[in-house]
C-alpha cells in the first residue's frame, strides 16, 4: 500500500508537536492545572491543517488510513490521551513504525512529538540550538586558544548542521580554521571553513555546506589570523514547527 511522503509526513509530526508544546506551555504558565482536561485552545487550528495535510496527499490509500483517526474535532474537555493516541497509532500502523521510518528517511522531528510517542529513537529527534559548541581565541598568526563549551547530548538527540559564527571583527589576515567534529557514531571528520580578513563581528558561515551530521567539536586549529580574532561554533535548528 502506498505510504504518505516524507514531507507531508513531516508536515504532520510539525504540527503535532506544536500542538504538544501550546499544551505544555499552558501547563507551565498555569493556564491548565495538572488533572485538568485541555481546553482545545489552538489546538483546533492544528487539527484542521492535518487533515489538509492528509487530504492534500491525493492518494486514496493514505486518506483510508489516517482519515479517521484525524477526522474528529478537538473539543474542550478532551484528555491529552484520547486527543493524540488514535492518531499517533494510526500513523505508526500506515508508515510501518515511526522511528523506522525515520531512520529509512533520514529524517527527523521535534523533541515535542516525541514526547507524544516514546518510540521515536533518540536519533531521529533534531535537538534544540546548542550555542557555543565550541570558542577559539586567536592568539597570533596561526595560533589561538580553542574550548570545547557543549556537546549535543545524544542520549537525547540527533545531529545537527553547525554554524560558525565571528565573536570579534576579524584583522588583516585571512583566516583558515580546521575543525574536528564528531558524528553521531562516535566517527570525527575533519572540515574548513575560510574566514576573510576584515570580516565583521557577527558574521555566520555555514560548516560542512550545512550539513546534518555533527554533535560535537573536538578541536580547532587556524591558520592566518591576527590576535584579537575569535569565533565560535554553534549547532542550528534544523526546522520551526508550526501548527
Amino acid at each position: 500500500m502506498p505510504t504518505i511522503s516524507l514531507a507531508s509526513f513531516l508536515a504532520l509530526a510539525d504540527s503535532l508537536a506544536q500542538q504538544a508544546r501550546t499544551i505544555s506551555d499552558a501547563f507551565t504558565s498555569g493556564a491548565i492545572a495538572a488533572g485538568e482536561p485541555i481546553s482545545g485552545t489552538g489546538m483546533g487550528a492544528g487539527a484542521a491543517n492535518n487533515k489538509v495535510t492528509i487530504t492534500g496527499a491525493n492518494d486514496i490509500d493514505v486518506e483510508a488510513a489516517l482519515s479517521l483517526a484525524f477526522q474528529s474535532a478537538i473539543a474542550p474537555g478532551s484528555l491529552l490521551s484520547s486527543l493524540y493516541g488514535g492518531r499517533l497509532a494510526a500513523l505508526d500502523r500506515h508508515v510501518g513504525g515511526i522511528g523506522s521510518f525515520l531512520s529509512t528517511n533520514n529524517a527527523r522531528v521535534d523533541p515535542h512529538f516525541r514526547d507524544l510517542l516514546w518510540r521515536v529513537p533518540a536519533a531521529q529527534v533534531f535537538p534544540p540550538v546548542v550555542d557555543p559548541l565550541a570558542t577559539f581565541s586567536v592568539t597570533g598568526a596561526g595560533a589561538g586558544t580553542f574550548t570545547k563549551s557543549a556537546a549535543i547530548d545524544t542520549t537525547q538527540y540527533g545531529p545537527a548542521a553547525l554554524q560558525l559564527v565571528t565573536t570579534a571583527a576579524i584583522g588583516a589576515s585571512t583566516i583558515t580554521a580546521t575543525l574536528t567534529l564528531q558524528k553521531l557514531d562516535g566517527t570525527t571528520a575533519t572540515k574548513t571553513v575560510t574566514i576573510p580578513n576584515a570580516t565583521a563581528n557577527g558574521a555566520t558561515f555555514a560548516v560542512d555546506g550545512g550539513a546534518i551530521a555533527y554533535v560535537a567539536v573536538t578541536a580547532i586549529t587556524i591558520a592566518g589570523g591576527t590576535a584579537g580574532d575569535a569565533f565560535k561554533v554553534r549547532s542550528l535548528l534544523e526546522r520551526t514547527i508550526a501548527l
